[in-house]
């Protein structure tokens, strides 16, 4: 389900300045210091998901729309994390929500907690983040920032914000 959901975003996001955005989620300023380096840092930008919502066009015209809202895709995965950066994205959710962030969607799968944050603008979604914790095997930690209306969320079947 993580990857679905991950994969989903991934193929949901397009073009940016992810640093200026309410919804850019910056791991630093929420406390997020891990130890360790993350196995996978992936960053994708404005260009990628502007291509992407042009070849989306002609057969999934939806795909495009939010293609075309999204700024930017980053994606931190730790494999397997050390217990510092499992505490550290354990203490991310009082913060996010602290900073404004609202719980949209929370689910265990086995050992693993999956958590899915939207930050608004009004009834804008500026950004998505997807918080994924398996103490034994993996924490990732995903955003997608845009201007995103909520219900090109659910065509794609995402989680509502309320």
């Amino acid at each position: 389900m993580l990857i679905a959901v991950l994969l989903t975003i991934l193929f949901t996001v397009a073009p940016g300045r992810a640093s200026d955005s309410v919804g850019h989620l910056d791991l630093a300023a929420l406390g997020f210091a891990p130890t360790a380096e993350p196995a996978v840092d992936l960053q994708i930008g404005a260009a990628e998901f502007d291509l992407a919502a042009l070849a989306a066009q002609a057969t999934d015209p939806n795909l495009a729309a939010v293609l075309a809202n999204v700024d930017a895709f980053h994606l931190q995965q730790f494999v397997p994390p050390d217990a510092a950066t499992v505490i550290a994205a354990s203490n991310l959710a009082t913060a996010l929500i602290t900073a404004g962030w609202l719980p949209a969607q929370s689910e265990f799968q086995g050992t693993r907690q999956i958590v899915v944050y939207v930050r608004l603008v009004g009834p804008i979604v500026a950004g998505l983040a997807v918080v994924a914790v398996d103490a034994g095997r993996e924490v990732s930690i995903a955003n997608v920032v845009g201007n995103i209306l909520p219900q090109q969320l659910a065509t794609l079947g995402l989680p509502l914000p309320n």
